[in-house]
């Protein structure tokens, strides 16, 4: 029972990061029109989003190894919390920026301490399980762009969706705090005396960099797709970017557990690989594609490919070592927080000075960039098997 409800726990949360990360994305336009913003200002949510998150769990999963995941992810729920009720309450850009980045701290604690979580509940299918959990934060991003555009086609504005989702945080943190988490051992809460293969390794900077790529191209393209559509198709309805962006999640999180059923037999240097070579054909239909098929195809086919990447990163970097599933997990969340700041927020500012087809390039020159590194996470596996 207590497994059971350890990861009704976890999916809960990380239900939660999806619905919470994405809803920005449908909302940005709008708040672009009610702050009077230029592209370079309203890039600035970027960094506001993972600065804090960068931050966080660069300690927070060393943290969780020491004092248990509890404290980590309860502490880091409630801050989630109060951060969707400041973006709610925000009367100025600053404040609602600095909102975003309160909720990004505790999103570090809690997303590395869930993943670290999962790793100890399923040490020997940590393959399926990671892509399994990232499958549920699909289904929050799915839902996410839905919420936010029933509440803007009806003209409530983009602040009911985040005193919505503070209250949602509100409560997960005090489930979680109901539950009884095992406590940390020597064997799961301190270093352990294997070698860490990983770590200062080509292998383990592989993997890093496939997880900065990953989430910046990923977030370069959600997080953009919106304000490029209505600007290059002068005015797109916010239902249809709306739609896009259900289309991405829906493929995302039917990737994920597609993937994990195949994970661990195909190995996880060739599912990276196989994951990174459909973003290469599918991105240029969403960014250049005239056709309104085309492109909706193209976002499909982006998600059910992006998806199995992190996951299975994340499950090849920590099954080295079990000891430090936190700190591991932590510092690959370093990883997608920086992708996830710099990549887009570099975006805006090329957008606002050179215009967003080049934009959009530099994200599909880091595409290019994520298969290259993929092709060298699978020679490395090669040759680790054959050893």
């Amino acid at each position: 029972m207590s497994y059971h409800m350890l990861m009704v726990a976890a999916y809960f949360a990380y239900f939660l990061i999806g619905f919470i990360s994405v809803l920005f994305a449908p909302a940005l336009p709008v708040m672009i029109h009610d702050f009077g913003l230029n592209l370079a200002q309203a890039s600035l949510i970027f960094p506001a989003k993972s600065l804090g998150h960068i931050a966080a769990v660069l300690v927070g999963g060393a943290w969780s190894d020491r004092v248990g995941r509890k404290p980590m992810i309860v502490g880091g729920a409630l801050l989630l919390g109060l951060g969707s009720l400041g973006v709610w309450a925000g009367k100025s850009w600053m404040l609602v920026l600095s909102a975003f980045l309160l909720s990004s701290v505790g999103q570090g604690f809690v997303n590395s301490s869930v993943n670290a979580l999962v790793a100890d509940l399923n040490p020997n299918r940590r393959g399926k399980a990671f892509n399994v959990l990232h499958g549920v934060y699909g289904l929050g991003g799915f839902a996410g762009p839905l919420v936010a555009g029933t509440f803007l086609l009806a003209n409530r504005g983009w602040r009911p969706v985040f005193f919505i989702s503070g209250l949602l945080w509100l409560v997960c943190g005090l489930f979680t705090l109901t539950l009884a988490f095992p406590r940390p051992t020597p064997s799961s809460g301190s270093p352990s005396r294997r070698p860490l293969f990983a770590w200062g390794g080509i292998l383990f900077a592989s993997l890093f960099t496939v997880a900065f790529l990953y989430n910046g191209s990923a977030w370069g393209l959600i997080g953009w797709i919106n304000t490029y559509l209505d600007q290059k198709a002068n005015h797109i309805p916010v239902v249809l970017a709306t739609r896009l962006l259900s289309i991405y999640y829906i493929a995302l999180t039917t990737g994920r557990f597609l993937w994990s059923r195949v994970v661990d037999q195909l190995g996880y240097g060739r599912v990276i690989l196989l994951c990174a070579m459909g973003p290469v054909v599918a991105f240029p239909l969403v960014v250049w594609g005239v056709n309104p098929w085309l492109v909706a195809c193209g976002v499909a086919i982006c998600g059910l490919f992006f998806a199995g990447i992190y996951p299975t990163a994340l499950a090849y970097a920590t099954q080295s070592s079990p000891g430090r599933s936190g700190t591991i997990a932590g510092t690959m969340s370093v990883a997608m927080a920086t992708g996830n700041m710099i990549v887009p927020w570099a975006t805006g500012i090329i957008a606002d000075k050179v215009g967003f087809n080049i934009g959009m390039a530099f994200i599909y020159i880091l595409v290019l960039a994520l298969l290259a590194t993929a092709i060298g996470v699978n020679r490395i596996s090669v040759n680790a098997t054959a050893e």
